[in-house]
């Protein structure tokens, strides 16, 4: 994939845009899908693409929208791989290998409410439940994940 691919381009390049924005969750359409099209569907991914990163969002390849990109896709191949991800420089995607997961779950007052609080690994056709806890009286919970990873509770 080069800088400059835009609306109304299509081909191999563009597939491997599909793939990558698809890897970072977005949604393209089946018909822009269909027929390897830089579609609307695909300029509205890539702008959300670009927002998410800190990027003007032009629906274009631009060159730093292109190292976004490349980031991402080399991240997807690593974790794929067994390696750990690479950085992606933007918290638009998150891979947690091993650490916690902390919060409240409140009412639109403030207070506590009690809740079972579940953490996916979300993949392109399928998601996996890598722990769950219930809230405390307040509303706290914390998940943990890596070598004690499982069931935990604040």
């Amino acid at each position: 994939m080069q800088s400059g691919l835009k609306q109304g381009a299509s081909g191999p390049d563009v597939e491997q845009l599909h793939h990558i924005l698809q890897a970072a969750g977005l949604v393209i359409d089946p018909k822009d899908l269909g027929g390897s099209a830089f579609g609307p569907s695909t300029v509205a991914a890539l702008k959300a693409l670009q927002v998410q990163h800190g990027l003007p969002a032009s629906g274009e390849v631009d060159e730093g929208t292109l190292n976004v990109l490349l980031a991402v896709e080399k991240a997807t191949k690593d974790t794929h791989a067994g390696a750990a991800p690479a950085h992606i420089p933007s918290p638009a995607i998150v891979v947690i290998q091993k650490g916690s997961v902390h919060g409240k779950v409140v009412d639109e007052d403030g207070n506590g409410l009690t809740a079972t609080i579940t953490l996916f690994s979300q993949g392109l056709r399928d998601r996996t439940a890598l722990a769950n806890t219930k809230t405390d009286a307040q509303g706290q919970y914390s998940l943990r994940l890596g070598s004690n990873q499982g069931n935990s509770s604040s």
